[in-house]
């Protein structure tokens, strides 16, 4: 990669300090495997006794002190559910493993009660009605549309507009009758 030996140059590296980043220990083990001829890849096609000897073959190759983040994939269909007691189990029955899940989803987003009496009182002072501004000023708003006002404003509509949202033209609506007009 010709970009990495810029990042370690001097005048680069006040920005860059990928050694430093959380998951550096991790590449750095990736990019040795890569130089050692073992792709993960080659993982897929083993059984899980072979997946965890070549892991084992691995750490000690590297002689890292690092944990490898590295397991065997788990069959297709299958869960494996280590208990608290520390027993591991594999579950291969589609009625378990769907009860399984959703009972991990059920767990992981249970979360903590909210106190609504906190919730509410932010938004209400929030939305509060402001004491200056009078009332009645909204009733003209809030008075229903009747037939008339419908047609005036139609009236009014340009012919070569193009449509709203409905995607209706408006000549549509020149040529309502009555009960088209009540509909609106």
């Amino acid at each position: 990669n010709k970009t990495l030996p810029k990042a370690k140059e001097p005048k680069n590296r006040t920005n860059i300090m990928w050694q430093k980043h959380l998951k550096y220990p991790t590449i750095n083990i990736l990019n040795k495997l890569y130089r050692t001829g073992i792709k993960l890849s080659d993982l897929d096609n083993l059984d899980s006794q072979q997946q965890l000897e070549n892991i084992e073959l691995m750490r000690r190759k590297l002689g890292t002190k690092h944990d490898l983040d590295i397991q065997p994939y788990p069959e297709k269909g299958s869960i494996i559910n280590t208990q608290p007691n520390g027993i591991t189990q594999i579950i291969t029955d589609p009625i378990l493993i769907k009860d399984k899940v959703k009972d991990h989803l059920y767990q992981w987003t249970k979360g903590i009660e909210i106190d609504s009496s906190i919730k509410n009182t932010r938004w209400e002072n929030r939305y509060k009605p402001i004491p200056s501004i009078n009332i009645e000023i909204y009733d003209p708003l809030l008075k229903e549309i009747n037939k008339e006002e419908i047609k005036t404003v139609i009236k009014l509509m340009s012919n070569n507009k193009a449509p709203g949202p409905s995607l209706i033209p408006y000549e549509i609506f020149k040529h309502l009758d009555e009960h088209g007009l009540e509909m609106m």
